[in-house]
């Protein structure tokens, strides 16, 4: 295992998501800035307040995976890390299942709804509105696949004082 896998465990994942985020950030601004523009000339376009929202959708659950693949899930660092090795370890074996048994949760539960609400259209794009609720599901296999994948890393404590950019960053 080289010194860069290390530090950032799957980096063609990790690649893409920041740059399908990235970009849907990028798209989100031009539609909303196309948005205010075609609303300032007397037009109101029903399809860029859907498709904004759709693309904010993605870009929220898409960054379950990548805030797991930064271990930049939220925590009190404060307290955890005035905590013995043993109890800092059980407390992550906890956030562990803990998120685990809710990203299961969220994906068993939206490809069901996915397939239910597929045949239905949305109002201004006319897409199906399975688009809307796929990002869950997909978001939520993506995590568990990293967990996964992490879970040794995830499972041992960083040492008190690591600053988590400094865990992440690439350094090769």
């Amino acid at each position: 295992m080289t010194e860069r896998s290390k530090l950032r465990p799957l980096p063609r994942l990790w690649d893409a998501l920041d740059s399908l985020l990235a970009l849907a950030a990028v798209a989100i601004t031009g539609i909303v800035i196309y948005q205010i523009i075609a609303r300032a000339a007397g037009m109101s376009i029903r399809w860029t307040e859907e498709l904004a929202r759709l693309v904010s959708i993605w870009v929220v659950f898409l960054g379950i995976p990548a805030l797991i693949l930064r271990r930049s899930l939220i925590r009190i660092e404060f307290f955890f890390d005035h905590m013995s090795q043993r109890v800092r370890r059980i407390l992550l074996v906890a956030e562990f299942a803990i998120t685990a048994g809710m990203l299961v949760f969220l994906a068993t539960l939206t490809f069901k709804q996915v397939g239910e609400t597929w045949v239905q259209t949305s109002a201004g794009l006319e897409w199906p509105n399975g688009v809307f609720t796929l990002p869950i599901a997909l978001g939520a296999l993506l995590g568990l696949f990293v967990m996964w994948h992490m879970r040794h890393q995830l499972l041992t404590p960083i040492p008190v004082g690591t600053v988590i950019d400094d865990v992440a960053k690439d350094t090769v």
